[in-house]
């Protein structure tokens, strides 16, 4: 490797233009496997009480991306949620952890007014049970669902992209287009 100086983001090295990661998150900032682990067990619990009294507005209304739907790139924390290989493996590891992301995803989802089961708009939406114009959030879901393999709900995320552009939603954040970068 040359020993030219490289731009660099953090621990992420800037090569070409393409980003290398490391396979271990060493920033200070990272919280940790068990913190993200927590942080994601109590968010997942909190999404099925509001499902379960019909709350489609909380989920749009609070935060919980970072933690909820763990992804190998930085956000407004930092690294703090970051989970590169390393991590994904400990996650992956962890008894219900899988289950529990992909719950979380059907029941952003479902928020939505999109069946994942299905693959298919909610037939009779109540309020509040519809897009919400967070291409970001859709993002990191459907990322995080193909970081960690959870293929089918992960095809039904990327389903429910396209439904919405083709219905001429814009996925633009920030000057990116996300969803080209997922393939729709």
């Amino acid at each position: 490797m040359s020993d030219w100086p490289r731009p660099h983001f953090g621990e992420l090295l800037v090569c070409d233009a393409h980003v290398v990661a490391p396979a271990t998150n060493t920033e200070p900032d990272f919280v940790g496997v068990d913190a993200i682990a927590e942080k994601h067990r109590a968010q997942v619990q909190q999404f099925c009480d509001w499902a379960a009294a019909h709350d489609w507005a909380a989920f749009h209304s609070h935060h919980y991306d970072w933690w909820t739907f763990p992804i190998d790139a930085p956000s407004s924390f930092g690294f703090g949620y970051t989970v590169y290989e390393t991590e994904r493996a400990q996650l992956t590891a962890a008894p219900g952890f899988l289950n529990t992301l992909e719950e979380a995803a059907r029941l952003l989802l479902l928020s939505w007014g999109w069946d994942a089961i299905t693959n298919a708009p909610v037939a009779h939406p109540e309020p509040n049970q519809s897009w919400q114009h967070w291409p970001i959030r859709w993002s990191k879901c459907a990322r995080s669902l193909e970081l960690f393999g959870l293929t089918e709900i992960h095809a039904s995320c990327i389903a429910y992209g396209r439904h919405l552009r083709q219905k001429g939603e814009s996925f633009q954040y920030r000057g990116r287009d996300l969803g080209t970068e997922h393939g729709i």
